[in-house]
């Protein structure tokens, strides 16, 4: 019987490290043709929070509000470029709006939802919330591919983590609440 169990318990493992050969894509030698977004299994699409990038503005004379509106379109400027990195591209957006939460009237239950620490919590911090709608290429988490024509909202994506916005010597920073 312990035989019988051995050999089965082998052959599993064989099959399974099969299955993981075939699984693997060739990797692709560069060529000269702009990149593609790529398409990795589903559980491996890109979404807009886990580009967490820093993103500055040097302009002591701003207001948060109009650094975050800048430094969000730098942000969604960027994701409108190719990269090798997200299984998407956005191809256009509009309406750009943001709300900006100073850190210190924010519900202890906020600070820990946006993942804030200690120090991320004062005068000089702030959460952004942006609003705008988007079009794109390729696979976006949790949507998929984008329904030809339609103009989507960052609401269809799940919950909407912030951004954190920074004054800073020279300006301000903003960079995704990724985690």
């Amino acid at each position: 019987m312990k035989k019988i169990v051995g050999i089965l318990s082998l052959a599993v493992v064989l099959l399974t490290l099969y299955a993981c050969q075939i699984s693997v894509a060739p990797s692709q030698s560069p060529t000269d043709t702009p990149p593609q977004v790529t398409q990795p299994d589903q559980y491996q699409y890109s979404t807009f929070m886990q580009n967490i990038k820093v993103y500055n503005v040097e302009d002591t004379s701003l207001t948060p509000e109009a650094a975050a509106q800048q430094l969000m379109t730098l942000f969604l400027d960027d994701l409108s470029r190719p990269s090798q990195v997200r299984t998407f591209q956005i191809t256009q957006y509009k309406n750009l709006r943001v709300e900006v939460l100073p850190t210190t009237e924010l519900k202890a239950t906020a600070v820990l939802g946006y993942g804030l620490t200690a120090e991320e919590v004062g005068e000089m911090f702030w959460i952004v919330l942006p609003e705008y709608e988007f079009q794109y290429t390729g696979t976006l988490s949790p949507i998929g591919e984008c329904p030809s024509g339609k103009w989507l909202n960052q609401e269809d994506q799940g919950n909407v983590r912030g951004f954190l916005l920074k004054q800073t010597e020279h300006g301000y920073s903003l960079q995704s609440r990724y985690q």
